[in-house]
């Protein structure tokens, strides 16, 4: 069941593994719980369908994060993750990146965005000189 107000909505329980002895869930499990919501409404979204292979062939790396503890999630409790807004966009995926930082400045709402990767350009130019070298043997 979808919440009320939102395109996407997605719950899961606090398993037995996920906790420590005072039943509290331990601190690395949170970003994990991200993770999940995240491929749930990437599954939601049909992003593997329209992406195909690149999706499962691409390594995504996390730099930084911070989480605002509200209060510890403990064994039994529901989590629901909520929120999606689907825009599509004409344009280059840097249009999209653009537009999608933007409108989390705007709203508060957390990027997701896959475009936020510092690295980036410098990688892509790293890989395009060991493809040149590689072609001059």
């Amino acid at each position: 069941m979808t919440r009320p107000g939102f395109a996407f909505s997605t719950r899961f329980r606090v398993r037995y593994a996920e906790i420590d002895g005072q039943k509290v869930v331990f601190n690395s499990r949170y970003l994990e719980y991200a993770d999940v919501a995240v491929s749930e409404f990437w599954d939601w979204a049909g992003i593997a369908d329209a992406l195909g292979p690149a999706l499962t062939e691409t390594e995504f790396h996390v730099r930084h994060t911070e989480i605002d503890y509200l209060r510890p999630f403990t064994y039994g409790d529901t989590i629901e993750a909520f929120g999606a807004t689907l825009i599509r966009i004409d344009g280059h995926i840097g249009d999209a990146g653009k537009m999608a930082i933007a409108y989390a400045a705007e709203s508060g709402y957390f990027n997701i965005s896959t475009l936020r990767e510092p690295y980036r350009v410098e990688g892509m130019k790293t890989m395009g000189i060991e493809l040149a070298e590689q072609l001059k043997t």
